[in-house]
């Protein structure tokens, strides 16, 4: 049994639970993912799910199997959008990190984020 959960950080609260039994994603093209990668994309074709992938073979990877997905930058701009958090703060944390985006992916994300700002306050 899984958890499900729903929220954000200290707002996050259980909802229930689901049972998961891997259904292995047995594709040939997907033989180069780590079994983790492999699992992950298994349990979001059972429950119909999004997965988060920032690594490009995981994200090619989702495509091929019509799973549909984020990344961390476009949670964060999610999270910023629901008033969880400052987008260019956390982007400045994130940049401290071991995580790597190209800068435009950055700049878009954020003129995205000021585009829908701007459009909620006229």
């Amino acid at each position: 049994m899984l958890p499900l959960w729903s929220g954000y950080g200290s707002r996050a609260f259980r909802t229930g639970s689901v049972s998961f039994s891997p259904t292995r994603v047995s594709d040939g093209r997907l033989e180069y993912l780590g079994a983790g990668e492999r699992e992950a994309l298994a349990l979001a074709i059972e429950l119909d799910a999004m997965i988060l992938a920032d690594d490009r073979d995981a994200r090619v990877a989702a495509v091929v199997c019509g799973v549909r997905l984020a990344g961390t930058l476009r949670v964060l701009e999610s999270a910023a959008a629901g008033g969880l958090v400052g987008l260019e703060d956390a982007f400045e944390k994130l940049r401290a990190t071991s995580f790597r985006a190209a800068p435009k992916l950055y700049a878009e994300v954020l003129e995205r984020a000021a585009a829908k700002h701007k459009g909620r306050s006229t």
